[in-house]
Parts: structure tokens; C-alpha cells; sequence
């Protein structure tokens, strides 16, 4: 079967996949704070405010505004059908940047099945595919960083102006998600200066187009900046390089404080997280490119480069703020897997054995099937084989309660279950259920006063209660969370 058939076979078997466990993956911390985004930014059209809009920050509202508009062709329905309008168009954008990823793969690699299994590997990567459900910030951002490079390489590859500025408005609704979205801009458009054949003159001019369309574009879709531009920028860069986060995070058995990241704090994060096989990859991609001069004098070749070792080396020297494990640089999977790509790509070019693409994509699908749905706490081979449990955080949006919830409706009969927890999550996950599966929970603020406790680990350990463990979850060798039934 030819390499193109395959691919759309598997975007259809993906397509159903994502639809089919749509109800396995629940609400985020801080999911409907940012559907409040989405609200208020809508609200400036009706009432010509922006106070509101004022009180929540720089964070882009292209995705929340979006999707609190196709809410209301469900306006009068309970909040689970909104939650998964709001998924489904979250997931929906994210195929069409796998498609994206794969358009980019058949350019940069000569061997077709290199294209189709590095994006594979890609949307299949656990932690990955679980975000495409519900992460309208960290995903969105990677998706709009496919979409924006594909738009540069067909410019470079065609010259039209359509294909430029298309580039320069989604870098600039990127900036809008992530600032990172700017270092992005400025990686991928120096490309345009390593293009021998366009003149400096001609560069020059295509740069101060770009960026003004990069610029006009930012301001059109971020209303917070409306009322005032440069103070807005200020604090976009204030609240970026000083992260007011006020919790410590776990990194390899230590606690982390806000602004004290380890120069290793990155690496050591990719070198537990991301497949073994893609790491493997990425070194033997990375060696390719220093053997081959035509690939180091490659302009798109640089941008991918580039695009994963500056934000690293920013990350080790400048030591922002960093939480919730690595989520927040989730884009530098585009750059590690298309480097993984050419390393793939050297290997099928010198061992053409028709057994290999396969047994890789059989791999790929095993470790997705055994990490569902838990894929959010992935970890890779290394972490199962020599490092210590619970040295890294987990599950920081206490997605886990969603099946925790689950399993007690179906245990416990009784029409009233007075739930207490530390944390407001199983609360949230509680409003992604339909009403038959909600019918029964009491949330209460007491432990005495609950018949369970729902305690996820955000510690090292589990702190000592006073009751009988009757249910946890273990994905691999770390409990992540646990019910307890009180005792009184």
C-alpha cells in the first residue's frame, strides 16, 4: 500500500480515536477560568468594555472566544456538551496540524515512509495526544507553530506574497498564545536571510512586511493590548520573564522554587519524557545534518535546528519560570521529532527493510494503548527502568479524578456520596459527566464530614489518613491518585 494511502488511513483511524476517547480525558485546573476569557473578550462587542477583559491577564482569546461563539448553538444544554464542543474543536484543529506536520515531512525527507511514521510518532506521542483533547494553550500554540512554518516553507519554495502573509498572521496570533511566539517568528524568519538566491534588499523588504503583518495582526486578535499598547507589551515580557507562580515543582526528587530552575531542568525532563526511540532518533537526525553540507546549508533545515536549541539554551541562561513539568515549551516537540525525522530518514536509506516502518509503528501503538488514558503522565523507558518513583510531578490538573469518579459511581449506590478532596478537581471533572453518572456526589469541605477522600499526589508520598485505600491508580510504577474511605 503506497505511503499516502496509508497516511490517510491513519488521520481516519485517528480522527475516530480522538472522538472515542473523548470522554476519557476530563477538565484542566484551570479550564473554565479559560472559557471565562472567551466570555469576557466576547462581551466587549456588546458592551464596549475592556475592564474585564483587564482583570484576566495576557493570555490570547482566538480559541476561548471561538469557542464560547459555537456555544451558543448549545447555549441551553448542560455544561458537559459545552466541555465537549470545546474538545472537539480543540482536537479538530490539532489533526489538521498533524496533516500540517505531515505536509512539512514530505518536503524535508526523501523517503516517503519517513514522512508518514515520523507523524506517527508525533500525534501518537501520549502525553501529546491527551493535550489535543483539552490544552487550549500550550497545543493550540504548537498547532499555530505548524501552521505558521508551513506557510514559510511555501513561500520559500514559490515566492507568492499570499503565502507570506499568511505566515505573518499566524505568527502573530501565536504571540498572542505564547511570547514564545515571538522567538518562533524570529527563528523561522531568519531562515529568509540564509536563502542565497533572495538579495539583502529583497530580504530587507520582505522582513519589514512580515513584521508589520506580524504586528497589525497580535493587535487585531489580543483585545487586552487595545486600551494600552506598549504598557500591555510591558507587562507581556514582565509577566513571562517573571512568572508570578507561587508553588515549587518536582524535578528529579527536588522541589523546584519559581524562578530557580536547574540549567539541566529541561534536558533532564526531555531525557524521561520523550520515547527513547525519538531520542534515539533525534541524535542520529542531528548527526546526519552535520555530515550532509547540503543539509547544513539548508534554510529550512537551520529554522528546525534553531527552533529547538535557542529556546533551550534561553531556558539553561535565563532560568524562567517553569511548572506543570514541561508543558509550557510543548512546542519544541515540532523541532525534536522533524530532527528525529532525518535520522529516521538516514536509517531507512541505508537498511531498506520493508519490516521496519511497520514494527516501529506497532511500537508506537503499543506504548499509546497501554499509557490510555493515563498518557498525561507519561514517562518514558529509562524513567521504568532507573529512576526512582515519584521524583518528577505528575498529574498537575488532577485529570485522574475524572476515572476516579467514574469507578466510585459504579461501586457505591447509594444516592448521596459526600466526597471531600484538597483540591477542586474532582469537583471540575465532576461537570464532564452526563447527569445519570453525576447523579450521587456531594462535594463537601470537611473531611469529617465525607464518607471519601479523593487525594491526588502532588507530593512525593501520600500524606498519612485515617481510613481504608480502596481504590488507585498506577500507570506505570507511580500511584497518582487514591480513594480513601473514612473512617469515624
Amino acid at each position: 500500500m503506497k505511503p499516502g494511502v496509508l497516511f490517510k488511513l491513519f488521520i481516519a483511524l485517528y480522527c475516530v480515536a480522538g472522538v472515542a476517547t473523548m470522554p476519557d480525558y476530563g477538565v484542566p485546573l484551570d479550564e473554565l477560568t479559560q472559557r471565562a476569557i472567551g466570555i469576557e473578550n466576547n462581551r466587549i462587542f456588546t458592551s464596549g468594555t475592556l475592564e474585564n477583559v483587564q482583570k484576566h491577564g495576557p493570555f490570547g482569546p482566538i480559541f476561548e472566544s471561538t469557542a464560547y461563539v459555537l456555544e451558543q448553538l448549545v447555549y441551553s444544554q448542560p455544561m458537559w456538551v459545552k466541555l465537549y464542543l470545546r474538545h472537539g474543536l480543540l482536537f479538530g484543529i490539532f489533526v489538521i496540524a498533524v496533516v500540517g506536520f505531515y505536509s512539512i515531512a514530505k518536503k524535508l525527507f526523501k523517503n516517503n515512509y519517513t514522512s508518514g511514521l515520523i507523524t506517527v510518532m508525533f500525534a501518537a506521542y501520549p502525553p501529546l495526544f491527551a493535550h489535543a483533547h483539552y490544552n487550549s494553550k500550550d497545543t493550540l500554540f504548537l498547532s499555530f507553530c505548524i501552521f505558521s512554518l508551513y506557510f514559510l516553507i511555501e513561500f520559500f519554495e514559490t515566492k507568492k506574497w499570499k503565502a507570506l502573509i499568511a505566515f505573518s498572521i499566524l505568527a502573530g496570533i501565536s504571540v498572542t498564545l505564547r511570547l514564545s511566539g515571538a522567538l518562533w517568528f524570529l527563528v523561522c524568519f531568519s531562515g529568509l536571510w540564509l536563502r542565497r538566491e533572495i538579495r539583502p534588499v529583497k530580504a530587507l523588504h520582505f522582513t519589514l512586511i512580515s513584521i508589520s503583518v506580524c504586528a497589525v495582526s497580535f493587535y487585531i486578535f489580543f483585545p487586552w493590548v487595545w486600551s494600552n499598547p506598549i504598557g500591555a507589551l510591558v507587562r507581556i515580557f514582565e509577566y513571562s520573564s517573571q512568572n508570578p507562580w507561587p508553588s515549587a515543582t518536582l524535578w528529579n526528587s527536588e522541589w523546584i522554587s519559581p524562578g530557580a530552575s536547574p540549567s539541566m531542568y529541561l534536558p533532564v525532563w526531555l531525557g524521561v519524557s520523550v520515547p527513547l526511540l525519538t531520542i534515539a532518533l533525534f541524535f542520529a537526525g542531528t548527526i546526519r545534518i552535520c555530515m550532509s553540507s547540503s543539509l547544513r546549508s539548508s534554510a529550512i533545515v537551520w529554522i528546525i535546528l534553531t527552533a529547538f536549541w535557542f529556546p533551550v539554551l534561553c531556558i539553561a541562561i535565563l532560568k524562567p519560570t517553569l511548572y506543570d513539568g514541561w508543558r509550557h515549551m510543548q512546542f519544541l516537540l515540532v523541532p525534536i521529532f522533524f530532527i528525529s525525522g532525518f535520522g529516521l530518514d538516514w536509517i531507512f536509506a541505508r537498511y531498506n527493510a520493508i519490516w521496519l516502518p511497520y514494527s516501529i509503528a506497532g511500537y508506537t501503538a503499543l506504548v499509546s494503548f497501554f499509557w490510555h488514558p493515563y498518557g498525561y503522565v507519561y514517562f518514558n523507558e529509562a524513567y521504568a527502568a532507573a529512576i526512582r518513583p515519584n521524583s518528577f510531578t505528575q498529574d498537575y490538573w488532577g485529570l485522574s479524578s475524572l476515572q476516579t469518579l467514574k469507578w466510585l459511581a459504579k461501586q457505591d449506590p447509594k444516592p448521596e456520596k459526600k466526597i471531600y478532596s484538597f483540591t477542586e478537581s474532582p469537583l471540575l471533572q465532576s461537570q464532564y459527566l452526563k447527569e445519570s453518572a453525576r447523579a450521587g456526589f456531594h462535594f463537601v469541605q470537611s473531611r469529617d464530614s465525607a464518607d471519601y477522600e479523593i487525594e491526588l499526589r502532588r507530593q512525593q508520598f501520600f500524606w498519612p489518613t485515617k481510613g481504608k485505600e480502596i481504590f488507585s491508580i498506577c500507570p506505570m510504577k507511580d500511584t497518582i491518585i487514591r480513594v480513601i474511605k473514612l473512617q469515624h
